[in-house]
């Protein structure tokens, strides 16, 4: 039995059905109930989820308000790292789009040495209220940042991890509106550095922005991706419609395509 995962109320997802987690949720349960993870060392992370968070500068910057809620993704990110806690454990981290601080406080939960969470400026008040209500005695910071300017990242790494980068970077349901990739890609490429590695999952709702994000990536030819394969995801959140893959420093121009990554097994 799995020692760790969402903690369900009565009426929450079928738990036989292996799509539930993600299918049959309904509008309550997604946007107004706090959603509640178990970590494997029997931790509790909770965080607020929202309708709305009803502040204009979130959403002139982001129209669809996606840091309200827990998405797909960042589940899926949350049952792989306690699957895989090496992935983490005693490593510093930064978080892209933390949104509700779901991912980045279980991250800090299983052992990351520094974890750093960002957002958009509007965000960050949230993200202070879940570090502090999850993550006490634990070295956790929230701080601002948008994405695409390279020097404002560099300068984060500056003053975070002593003028050097990250061991992870962590990206989750971040490649889902058209613009977002080349920003992404700005910011990755100042983050990245020699021995960094990115954890990115996302959802394939959006196939044409996932192709964009391939074709900005091959361009660039600084960063190559690696798919996770999925039998090194929890069974119970694998999805074909979702995919976990890795960037790292490349050494010569890449030639994998996100694409390929979905439904991705190993040989």
């Amino acid at each position: 039995m799995v020692s760790y995962g969402v903690v369900y109320d009565e009426g929450g997802p079928d738990l036989t059905d292996p799509d539930g987690w993600r299918l049959s949720w309904d509008y309550r349960t997604r946007f107004q109930k706090p959603l509640r993870f178990r970590l494997p060392n029997g931790r509790c992370i909770s965080v607020k989820q929202f309708c709305a968070s009803g502040d204009k500068n979130v959403t002139d910057s982001d129209p669809i308000d996606s840091g309200v809620t827990v998405w797909d993704s960042a589940l899926v990110m949350a049952y792989f790292l306690c699957k895989n806690p090496e992935e983490i454990k005693g490593k510093t981290v930064i978080e892209l789009g933390s949104g509700t601080g779901f991912l980045g406080c279980i991250s800090a939960g299983l052992g990351a040495s520094c974890m750093v969470l960002t957002d958009l400026p509007g965000v960050c008040p949230q993200l202070e209220t879940a570090a502090r209500s999850n993550c006490r005695g634990i070295d956790i910071r929230v701080r601002s940042l948008p994405w695409g300017d390279a020097n404002i990242a560099r300068s984060l790494c500056e003053t975070e991890f002593k003028g050097g980068w990250p061991d992870v970077v962590l990206c989750t349901d971040c490649i889902y509106r058209e613009g977002a990739p080349a920003l992404l890609l700005a910011t990755f490429d100042a983050l990245v550095g020699p021995e960094t590695v990115a954890l990115v999952a996302a959802d394939g709702h959006r196939p044409e922005v996932i192709a964009d994000f391939h074709d900005k990536l091959a361009a660039q030819g600084r960063l190559r991706l690696e798919p996770v394969p999925a039998t090194q995801l929890h069974h119970y959140v694998r999805s074909d419609s979702l995919v976990v893959f890795r960037l790292r420093r490349a050494a010569s121009p890449p030639s994998s395509r996100v694409a390929a990554a979905v439904g991705a097994e190993e040989p």
